[in-house]
């Protein structure tokens, strides 16, 4: 992640998000992301699910921002604090099989604060994502975006040798550390 986030090249395999993906909803007792724990089962999932989707539609404000770029433009705020209360209410039931440093306690720090998103969207789909990191530091002056751009006609972009390779471990493990207390950082 540190890579990542210095603006070096790393390196992505897909197959290992997908298996990564999978792993998650093995039955329990089978292979698992988190060590020595067990994998959620599906109706666990789907009531994960289900809270986190309805939080976010009963609480993201979406905005009309334009369009720029050939893409339309939509601010999306998410309220922090309710969407980590969802969040937290939603792992209640598998809180013994998430990782130890992992604690629901913490996400009640999370601050009543919105996250923005800007999401375009091109053609009727959707085009890219950016977030701007900035919103997460109190003492950041300026703006640090993060986008991610889809387009399903692009050419495949190779990584040069001895890129980094980016686990879908450390992309989980980098958005626990923002959502339970980089945020007052």
């Amino acid at each position: 992640m540190k890579d990542a986030l210095a603006g070096e090249w790393v390196s992505i395999d897909p197959k290992a998000f997908e298996e990564f993906s999978k792993s998650m909803g093995e039955e329990a007792g089978e292979a698992s992301p988190f060590p020595d724990t067990g994998a959620l089962d599906t109706k666990t999932q789907q009531k994960i699910t289900k809270a986190l989707s309805k939080e976010i539609a009963d609480n993201a404000k979406f905005t009309d921002a334009g369009s720029r770029d050939g893409a339309d433009h939509v601010k999306v705020a998410v309220p922090a604090g309710k969407t980590a209360d969802a969040i937290a209410e939603a792992l209640k039931p598998m809180e013994k099989q998430l990782p130890k440093e992992f604690k629901l306690s913490e996400l009640k720090d999370v601050p009543s604060k919105n996250i923005d998103f800007d999401v375009a969207i091109k053609d009727e789909k959707l085009s890219g994502v950016t977030i701007d990191l900035a919103q997460f530091d109190k003492k950041a002056a300026g703006k640090l975006p993060v986008s991610i751009g889809f387009n399903a006609d692009a050419a495949p972009v190779k990584a040069p040798a001895g890129a980094s390779t980016l686990n879908p471990q450390d992309v989980m493990g980098a958005m626990m550390q923002i959502m339970m207390g980089e945020m007052d950082a």
